[in-house]
Order: structure tokens, then sequence, then C-alpha cells
């Protein structure tokens, strides 16, 4: 057998990741764990709950599609570059599902995410940022393949079979980013995750699929990529981590919130005396992250207008400024009215979130005076982790007690794994 799922399927099966990697595994799996205890109660969340309770769905894609959709909900989880995806709130359920009806073991769980993770990596690389410019979204496309290696690695799939799971992964990998700003884009991440546990399980059951379908002339690459694909390479975690979020809002607008938000410590900034600000941000982010005067807390959050407005005005940006009453604030919307923007080309070469690509914000006080501020690597990005205090201050932020954390950190290994460890118990009473 060859072709290139065949080398993704060998590297998978082999995946034994050293402790520096096992620490993103374990980093991620709390952080993920955190946005789904955020976004339970979230109408997405609730709606994927009565649609299994009306349908009768249980088991484990039915876990997947509501923890998932939970992860995703808040636009609180983490991301990554080389594939613009959400992979943990897309690996993380799937873990967590198959957990709750197989035997795992804490060090299994840390592997089978990072096997997952670098699969969506190694896809990302070799399809490039086009796939996502194209218009997909690519937690709903690469993040599904990769919750199927995830779940074939915890299900101990050999080889042939793993292959068999990837290859149906592809068939049945979607997502539109048209849904952005809507309720249906929590949903792509509940529907990846539990589309890779479904493809695991049935090719654990022995349902075979074209080992051939990422390379074959009319497979994934030639339909989903936007020019020549390149064999996946071989992608490590430790190369490109996770970015952690410290605001629940769309990626491309945390460069200008840390932007506005070091403008507030500036000496002379009022933000009562903000005559206009401006905002530069390549094309391509502002697509994303573009929409003026949102009305809704989705909308909201692929808005850098309304982000950077409350940056400036309250020094940071959280769950509460995604509220009705938030967005029925008159400082808010009275500054985003002031709020322009300026647009400009992706420099030749340069992909997602790129530090050739930095956003500025330009802020002029009634007076006359000027502040400025720009932001080319934001924290939690490439070269600058959240520290320990960050990610604690974050998870309590999601609801998560300290003590539970530290429980889960101080306890690494082989033993046993579930999410009782990690979740509340009427979460884990709620999963079907």
């Amino acid at each position: 057998m060859t072709g290139a799922l065949d080398s993704i399927a060998a590297r998978l099966c082999a995946v034994d990741p050293g402790q520096a990697a096992r620490d993103l595994a374990d980093q991620s799996i709390l952080d993920t764990a955190a946005c789904i205890m955020a976004g339970w109660q979230t109408p997405q969340r609730r709606a994927v709950s009565a649609m299994l309770e009306r349908s009768g769905n249980r088991g484990a894609g039915a876990r997947a599609l509501l923890l998932g959709t939970a992860a995703h909900a808040l636009d609180y989880d983490d991301f990554e570059q080389p594939g613009s995806t959400h992979p943990s709130a897309v690996l993380v359920p799937a873990i967590l599902a198959v957990a709750a009806s197989e035997e795992v073991t804490r060090a299994g769980a840390e592997a089978a995410y990072v096997a997952g993770y670098e699969v969506i990596l190694s896809l990302g690389l070799a399809l490039g940022y086009g796939h996502y410019m194209a218009g997909w979204h690519a937690t709903g496309t690469l993040g599904l393949i990769g919750a199927a290696g995830t779940a074939a690695h915890l299900l101990g799939l050999d080889r042939a079979a793993t292959v068999s799971a990837l290859s149906l992964a592809m068939t049945k990998a979607a997502g539109l980013k048209v849904q952005f700003g809507a309720d249906a884009k929590a949903a792509h991440a509940g529907l990846a995750a539990r589309g890779g546990v479904d493809a695991a399980y049935l090719a654990a059951a022995g349902l075979s699929a074209a080992p051939d379908a990422f390379d074959a002339p009319k497979g994934f690459a030639a339909l989903y990529a936007p020019g020549p694909a390149s064999a996946p390479p071989l992608a490590s975690i430790l190369d490109h981590p996770p970015y952690r979020k410290l605001s629940p809002a769309c990626g491309y607008t945390l460069r200008a919130i840390e932007a506005a938000g070091e403008i507030t410590h500036q000496p002379g900034f009022a933000a009562a005396a903000i005559e206009a600000v401006d905002i530069e941000i390549a094309e391509p982010y502002h697509d994303v992250a573009g929409i003026a005067a949102p009305a809704t807390g989705h909308e909201a959050r692929f808005s850098v207008t309304w982000c950077v407005a409350c940056a400036l005005t309250d020094g940071q940006v959280g769950l509460g400024h995604f509220t009705d009453q938030a967005l029925s604030r008159p400082d808010l919307r009275a500054l985003e009215r002031r709020i322009r923007v300026q647009r400009y080309a992706l420099p030749d070469g340069a992909g997602d979130v790129s530090p050739e690509a930095p956003e500025r914000v330009t802020v002029q006080l009634m007076d006359g005076r000027t502040h400025h501020a720009a932001c080319a690597v934001q924290k939690g990005g490439p070269g600058r982790p959240l520290d320990p205090a960050d990610l604690m201050a974050k998870l309590a932020d999601c609801g998560m007690t300290r003590a539970v954390a530290d429980s889960f950190l101080a306890h690494p290994g082989t033993s046993g794994f579930s999410g009782a460890q990690i979740l509340p118990p009427d979460i884990v009473a709620a999963l079907p």
C-alpha cells in the first residue's frame, strides 16, 4: 500500500510523544474542558441536546457532537496556523467521547491528541492557506480527519484500518465559512468530532475505504485544494503548537484587541476622549472578522471593530462583552461607529495570522493627540505561550476550579482517563 494516507497512517500508529508534547496535550485537554463548561449553557449546545433527545441518538458519536459543539460555542477554544483549524474543540471531544465507553489511559489520551493534531498540521501544510480562503471552514474538513486519527489511535487500529478511518473521514469532510456568525459554526466542531469518531469505529468494524482518497485524480487534494497540493509532510506539534486564546472571539480579532489594550496603558489615554480610531488589518483576515454593528453575540465575535471598542473602553475583552447587555451599551455602540478599518493586501507568501501582516490600531483623541500600537503575534501565539497564571485565570473565567486543574496536572502518566476528572458531574451525567 502506498500513497499519502498510508504515510500518514504509519506515522499516526507510531506516535509516542515526548514530555513536551504531552504537556501541550494536557494543557489543551484542560483548556478545552473549560471551554466546554463555559459553552454548556449556550443555545447551540441546548439545540444539540434537544436533537439527540428527540432522535434517541446515543453513543460515542453523539457524545462527540455534543461536547464539540459546546467547546466551540463561545470561540474561546484554541486554534492552529498551518491548517487554520480549531483543533482541540474537535480532538478533545473525540477523546472524551471514546473514553466514556472504552478503557483509555492518560498516556493514551495524550498520544491520541498529538496524533490527531499532527494529522491536521500535515494536511494543512499540504493544502496551504488557500483551502481556508476558498471558503472552507477547515475545522470541519481537516479537523474531522484529525479526529478520525485521534479516535483510531485510541481504538488501537492497525495501519490498514487507520487508512480506512482517514479515508472515510475525507469522504465526510465539510464546513462552510458562510456559517460564521451563525449558530451552525459551533456545530462544525461537534460534527467534525462526531464524523471522526464514527469513521474510526466504522473502520474498526471492518468497513474499508479507498486508500488513495487523498491523492487520487479526483480525491480530497484535487477537490479541496485551490491549486496543486504537496504531499503531506511530517509535522510536529512542537513546531506548531496551539494558539490559546485570552478572549472569546475570532482569532483574527486577537492582535487588534491586544494592540488596543496596550494603548489603554499609554500615558494620557482616556477612552472618553476618543475622537476616532483606525484599524489596519489584512484583507483575508477582515473578510472573516469584518462584521460591523453586530446584532448578536455570535456576530460580535467576528467583529474586529466591536472587539477593539470593548478593549479601548474596558481594557480587555471577556465573555461579558458578547451578551445582550453588552450589545446594548451606548458607550460601546457609539465608539464602534467611530472606528474605521483600513484593509491592506496580504504580503506575497504570507499565510494565516502571519507576523508579516500585523494588526495596527491608531487612536485620535479630541485634543489632537494620537496613540498607536501594533501586534504581530498575540499572547498565546507562537513564541508567546500563556504563562501558568494566564491559563489558570482563563480556566477560572470559564468556571473550572483551581483544584480540578491542579489535580489533573499533578497526575500524569498511565492512570485511567475520563471526563469525570475534568468536567462537572452534571455535564458528565448529561452525556448520551
